[in-house]
């Protein structure tokens, strides 16, 4: 039996591909593959946010160590380079004690991968 959570994959990734379709038949070429796919991230990282910490990988690592980091409990981590985790130390102190402020700086930086590619990889 299928879960809601896959359902909801699926259903999202359906739309996203409609929509890349939609964009490609319209003649807007290869931007349209950008703006796809960053409609396909933000659909699926909807359809995926979950407001807990999950304990497996390193998400919930990450977090204690930006809270860390805007306490100034600890100082420069040794296992994680410093970038990610003093931008949720930023959101820390913005935010003190409001996980999906974390999760939102990460969703932001899932859907905006699509953006820096093309950024990167357009023609002058």
């Amino acid at each position: 039996m299928v879960d809601l959570e896959t359902l909801t994959a699926i259903g999202a990734a359906a739309i996203a591909l409609f929509v890349l379709w939609a964009f490609l038949s319209a003649g807007m070429g290869r931007w349209a593959i950008f703006l796809g796919l960053t409609v396909a991230a933000a659909l699926l990282w909807w359809a995926h946010y979950n407001p807990a910490v999950a304990m497996y990988g390193d998400n919930a690592d990450f977090i204690l160590l930006g809270r860390e980091l805007a306490s100034g409990a600890s100082g420069p981590p040794s296992r994680y380079p410093i970038g990610f985790p003093a931008l949720l130390a930023a959101v820390h102190l913005v935010a003190p004690a409001k996980l999906w402020a974390c999760k939102a700086l990460v969703g932001l930086f899932y859907v905006a991968v699509p953006w820096f590619t093309y950024l990167l990889t357009k023609d002058e």
